[in-house]
């Protein structure tokens, strides 16, 4: 029998979440019922499970329908490895894709399997668990990332280094670097006491610890200050720009943005050629053929060429992504196009400083937009693009609440 529903999103592995009033279900391709419309959230089929919430709590269904993972948890991951995270009188523990729990719900936080291990934390320390249960590297680490290739990094004391599946130590330590780093262009940032240097994928110390400061690698260079002054690494760690700059940031679609100590920030290519001159306060980074500028204590946005794309009216500016800018001006915060147009205007729900905006606004890219219908006007993914195909829930409204309107 052909199911009736308000509302499909896309099919995903051969099933599709539905929509009947307040409730969800699922159906598959042939638009048979797989799962009632009597939850309040499904999430997509997933390795032959799917996420299902009744009331409060959690479970899993398998793709005959069945509730393989009873819903009694406050909080549920998806599979990974066939086990999934799961929270339970605000502990957590972890549960297979046949409902059996593999430990006790004893952990203040937990990280979901990935090759056979599971970080997992007691009190204020990490360390993790095998598919048995078994704590097989003790918590007394600071963080623990998830195992790639058979090894992890770990931090402890301001201390990084890699262990092993076993917990043994397998590299070099290294000195926190105070920001998460990972790979770029087969090389990781490290610090070493006061100075950073780079490793290889196989724990190498490829460029010794010799900068005082560094930035990760970026179009193929690195941002590195030796000797007081900025300048420009490849990934064997020759300089391919000299330390001459006093501040810099690293290189985007072949350009970037540094400073000259008494003239101010401008613009140089990867040869190290001044293609906008120093004269600006501050600069963001090169996006899409242009760059935002701080000039007098006001942004604005400068072409490639140096000649002015947006005067300078904002009192903070984000660069450009897919074709629009974040900016404040006032108390006023919304996006812009190239036309210096306002094409999405966001409500501000607390103080208007600069350090909430940069916060509130700092992930708009990962995020859907819509507009007073609800309907989606930016389309970063393709789920993004399968949920417009299909149409809106109904009575769905959007988390964030922003607005986007036409101005003259």
């Amino acid at each position: 029998m052909s199911a009736d529903y308000d509302w499909r999103g896309p099919y995903i592995n051969g099933y599709a979440v539905v929509q009947v009033g307040r409730s969800y279900g699922m159906v598959d391709e042939a638009d048979r019922w797989i799962l009632p419309a009597e939850y309040q959230e499904v999430k997509p089929m997933k390795d032959g499970r799917a996420r299902v919430r009744k009331g409060l709590k959690y479970g899993m269904a398998d793709a005959a329908g069945n509730i393989v993972v009873p819903i009694v948890y406050e909080g549920m991951e998806d599979l990974s490895e066939g086990i999934a995270v799961a929270r339970k009188q605000w502990k957590y523990g972890f549960v297979d894709e046949n409902g059996r729990e593999i430990c006790e719900f004893i952990y203040d936080r937990a990280m979901s399997f990935s090759e056979g291990r599971a970080a997992v934390k007691l009190g204020k320390f990490w360390g993790c668990i095998d598919r048995n249960g078994n704590l097989v590297i003790p918590t007394i680490y600071d963080s623990v990332d998830a195992f790639r290739n058979g090894r992890a990094f770990v931090s402890r004391k301001g201390i990084q280094e890699y262990i092993d599946l076993d917990g043994r130590r397998i590299s070099e330590s290294f000195n926190e670097p105070g920001f998460t780093s990972r790979y770029f262009y087969g090389r990781k940032l490290v610090k070493q006491g006061n100075l950073y240097g780079f490793i290889d994928e196989n724990l190498r110390p490829v460029i010794p610890p010799k900068f005082s400061k560094a930035l990760d690698f970026c179009d193929g260079v690195a941002a590195v200050k030796y000797e007081g002054k900025f300048g420009y690494i490849d990934v064997e760690g020759n300089f391919v720009i000299e330390p001459r700059f006093y501040n810099a940031l690293n290189f985007y679609e072949g350009y970037a943005p540094a400073a000259i100590e008494e003239l101010g920030w401008g613009l140089i290519d990867k040869n190290g050629n001044v293609v906008i001159e120093f004269r600006y306060d501050n600069m963001l980074r090169y996006s899409e053929e242009c760059v935002g500028a701080e000039y007098l204590g006001k942004w604005g946005f400068l072409h490639v060429d140096g000649t002015v794309l947006i005067d300078f009216q904002y009192d903070f500016a984000e660069p450009f992504t897919g074709g629009i800018a974040k900016v404040k001006q006032g108390r006023e915060l919304f996006c812009i196009n190239k036309k210096g147009e306002a094409v999405i205007r966001f409500n501000l729900k607390r103080d208007d400083d600069e350090s909430a905006f940069r916060w509130d606004l700092s992930d708009y890219s990962a995020h859907r937009l819509y507009d007073d219908d609800g309907n989606i006007i930016d389309h970063d993914t393709e789920w993004d693009k399968a949920i417009a195909a299909a149409g809106k829930p109904k009575r769905w409204k959007p988390k964030r609440k922003i607005i986007h309107k036409d101005f003259d």
